[in-house]
């Protein structure tokens, strides 16, 4: 179903939406992306960036090239950059922008740990959201989490062409298909829109398929600490890790949920003193490890987590301890 939309084209504000919610809007995809588990050092795929207003609040934030940005316009990013960030930022941060309108997401040449698409399925014809999610499924990997709104009604948009200024509604169970039949996991999110559309999150929930998982800590000694924080969306764990008589640092560490998904993964970067003195001469300068993620794709109660190191060659993991922690939303 198509719905009419007033608006007005005459600066790079009002092109992408009401100017009276621009700032809102753009805080509003900063808010929920940070809920979801982004951090600083997370790689971030904005599907229609437009005129950077999201862009000017995850640019300054994430660590420099980790910030892509989508728009098949690019007057709207070389106006949101003169007006949003100047040009100086660009050194700094290195953000990077690709030029299309057939969702071709692998023109950036990288995975994505985060993905946003903020009405972009407001506009699209069924073959263009199906195209972007297949395009989205091949830039995620198995901890990568994609944000994205639409108009819900009790019709679904059944055209060919591409909506703007109008905007097109979407059955929940139709939008639900097409995400599922690119091979990721759908999830209505309880998110604030200033325009009343609808969040969802596409994440892979497939179980987990790399190295060989052991119950034991093999030539590991480690331990996955008991003490957590929890954040509205977010869990912040940590442990560390050392292989028995080496001194190897930048241990591979995973961490699975009790259904066997990776949630998360990271290496042994932080150093511990109390590593360090007891295990004496062979420990390693970096034993400690640190994880966040999401836990939104989670359900609200009780979750076990176990944490494994993974060998040398990369083909055998083995356990390190596990922990209940209770999560809310």
């Amino acid at each position: 179903m198509e719905e009419t939309y007033q608006q007005d084209f005459d600066s790079y504000r009002n092109y992408v939406g009401s100017e009276d919610k621009y700032d809102l809007i753009g805080a509003m995809q900063f808010d929920l992306m940070v809920r979801l588990g982004l951090r600083e050092d997370h790689s971030l795929l904005d599907i229609g960036c437009g005129s950077l207003r999201s862009g000017r609040l995850f640019i300054p934030y994430l660590l420099p090239g980790n910030y892509c940005g989508l728009e098949p316009n690019d007057w709207l990013i070389e106006n949101g950059i003169q007006e949003n960030l100047g040009q100086s930022i660009l050194e700094v941060k290195r953000p990077r922008f690709e030029h299309n309108d057939t969702f071709d997401l692998a023109a950036f040449g990288q995975p994505f740990d985060f993905l946003i698409a903020q009405s972009i399925f407001s506009h699209t014809s069924p073959a263009q959201t199906e195209a972007c999610m297949r395009s989205a499924r091949s830039v995620m990997c198995a901890t990568s989490v994609f944000a994205a709104t639409y108009f819900e009604g009790d019709e679904s948009y059944t055209g060919d062409e591409w909506v703007y200024p109008g905007c097109v509604t979407y059955r929940k169970n139709d939008m639900r298909r097409m995400v599922e039949e690119a091979g990721l996991a759908f999830k209505h999110v309880d998110h604030f829109h200033p325009n009343g559309q609808q969040w969802f999150i596409a994440y892979d929930n497939t179980p987990f398929d790399g190295p060989t998982l052991h119950d034991d800590p093999g030539p590991f000694v480690g331990h996955f600490d008991d003490q957590t924080q929890t954040y509205p969306g977010v869990l912040l764990v940590w442990g560390w890790a050392a292989e028995a008589g080496q001194a190897r640092e930048d241990v591979d560490i995973l961490i699975l949920s009790e259904a066997g998904h990776l949630m998360a993964r990271t290496t042994t970067h932080v150093r511990r003193d109390d590593v360090v003195e007891a295990l004496g001469p062979v420990a390693p300068a970096r034993a400690g490890w640190r994880a966040s993620f999401g836990t939104t794709p989670l359900g609200p109660g009780g979750h076990a987590f176990k944490a494994y190191a993974v060998d040398a060659v990369g083909e055998n993991a083995y356990c390190l301890g596990a922990i209940k922690v209770k999560v809310t939303h």
